[in-house]
């Protein structure tokens, strides 16, 4: 029986699988003739090999042995790995005190301008201090500020990369292990018959398990655009390393699908002292019934499955790290969203609407920049062709929103009438001091009761909203840049007196 070499020569990554080609030429002569690939991992399933070929030959059989291989530590590269990781730990500590002093001095600034605050303000009131000056010190203690701060999440993206770095090392060192171990391979036989004298090309293909792919983004996010470039994270833990391989990545899965047919739906009235302990279990905040960048050529095929193939080979080590490997980028339209939920946010943020363009966007991890500025890490969800998503919200500076309360009467219950009431009086006030014109989501709430001993009077129709529901109060609006708006709503809450209302009333 001979032996052929075949390394492995093509590989098409799946959501959560990976299906292998080897590839083995042989110059043969005329006749019959057996011949072995040997070495394939164990982690392939049996069942799935397949044999194909080019050349003057009929494939007769191929058979799948199973045999243990005996692996020893490679101690050199393990010295290597653990001396990278010492290095690793020792500047992901350096990076770390960075970020404490730098956090201790913006703690420290924010101290000096209070202190400063409480000095100055006296001092400017009685003409015994220049204001410019003092403003001039002010803008100074400001300036430092912005710059720790954005020296802060510089080092806490360097943070991030050296956090992964270190798993990666060591989930290496785990791979490598510490005593020689037994592991078992595949030999593929195959029987041939030989019509001439000829070169052979034979294909030897498998699936694995133990490899896949999820999807990531970065965006980067300017005025009315959305540039996306898709990223496949690819994780070979196949126990064989892919080097210089084409490599194909398809958002196909290996799962079987199955058609699920209706069964009747029956419901049925509860006893009472089932409902009060599942009203208990609610209440306590228990869930009821719960036991504990390469160049890529994009197709499509049936199904709407989507395929990336990478045009320049890649090598992807066998380990437990994750692999980015660029599909493609994309141009989207996207427009700036601001939102204020008066009630509990101290501070407006922004968001960007994008539309989708026409290809399905995967759930994936996704990297925000704005203007070439990191933002922060989001989700992009199962996004249809087409349809619009938001993406990079995030805390913004140049609008700012505060809730004021202008007037709040108390009447207590009378002698006949029996009843309390309590009136309020709120003023939002948005104030836009970008270069350009926002568009900002304002919402706040008032109570609401459907119980009819509590009254809560308002008149919707004067006050301008978009969307009135259940309490929620929701305004939509323009503001020039420069500009400022006021919205100013009042209502009215009455109960009996022998009531009590829960929670308080402000």
């Amino acid at each position: 029986m001979r032996e052929a070499e075949a390394p492995i020569s093509r590989v098409t990554v799946l959501t959560d699988g990976a299906r292998i080609t080897r590839t083995a030429r042989v110059l043969l002569p005329k006749g019959t003739h057996h011949l072995v690939v040997k070495g394939i991992t164990g982690l392939a399933l049996e069942d799935s090999f397949r044999v194909t070929g080019r050349g003057p030959a009929v494939l007769s059989s191929i058979d799948v042995k199973s045999e243990s291989r005996v692996y020893s530590p490679e101690e050199e590269r393990r010295k290597a790995l653990l001396e990278q990781l010492r290095s690793l730990q020792k500047k992901r500590q350096e990076v770390a005190d960075e970020i404490d002093v730098d956090n201790a001095s913006v703690v420290q600034l924010d101290m000096m301008a209070s202190e400063f605050a409480a000095i100055a303000a006296p001092l400017l009131a009685s003409g015994e201090s220049a204001a410019e000056d003092a403003l001039g010190f002010y803008r100074e203690i400001t300036e430092a500020k912005t710059e720790l701060q954005r020296r802060i999440r510089t080092n806490e993206q360097e943070l991030g990369r050296l956090d992964e770095q270190i798993e990666a090392v060591k989930d290496n060192l785990t791979e490598i292990g510490a005593d020689a171990r037994t592991e078992p391979v595949y030999n593929v036989e195959i029987h041939i018959e030989m019509k001439s004298e000829g070169s052979l090309e034979l294909d030897v293909t498998y699936h694995v398990s133990d490899a896949f792919w999820t999807p990531a983004y970065d965006v980067h996010l300017s005025d009315r655009t959305a540039r996306i470039t898709r990223l496949a994270m690819v994780t070979n833990h196949t126990r064989e390393d892919w080097s210089k391989v084409p490599l194909v990545v398809s958002t196909a899965s290996s799962r079987p699908v199955e058609i699920r047919e209706p069964t009747p739906w029956f419901v049925d009235e509860a006893a009472q002292v089932e409902l009060d302990v599942l009203a208990r279990s609610i209440e306590a905040g228990a869930p009821p019934g719960v036991a504990g960048a390469p160049r890529v050529k994009e197709s499509r095929e049936i199904g709407g499955t989507v395929t990336y193939e990478v045009e320049k080979p890649v090598t992807i080590p066998t380990g437990r790290s994750r692999h980015p490997v660029r599909l493609a980028e994309e141009v989207l339209d996207s427009k700036t969203m601001y939102y204020w939920y008066a009630d509990k946010m101290a501070d407006v943020v922004a968001h960007d609407e994008v539309t989708n363009g026409q290809s399905v966007l995967l759930r994936g991890e996704a990297k925000v920049f704005q203007d070439g500025e990191y933002v922060g890490q989001s989700v992009i969800p199962l996004v249809a062709p087409g349809e619009t998503f938001k993406v990079g919200t995030r805390r913004t500076y140049d609008v700012r929103a505060e809730k004021k309360l202008k007037k709040r009467v108390v009447e207590k219950a009378g002698i006949t009438r029996g009843k309390k009431r309590r009136s309020y009086e709120y003023e939002l006030r948005v104030e836009n001091h970008s270069e350009n014109e926002i568009e900002i989501e304002i919402l706040d709430r008032i109570p609401h009761s459907e119980d009819p001993e509590i009254e809560v009077h308002i008149d919707v129709d004067r006050l301008g909203v978009e969307e009135f529901r259940l309490g929620i109060l929701k305004w939509r609006r323009t503001i020039l840049p420069g500009e400022s708006i006021t919205i100013t709503y009042s209502f009215e809450v009455v109960w009996n007196k022998d009531i009590t209302v829960v929670p308080p009333l402000p």
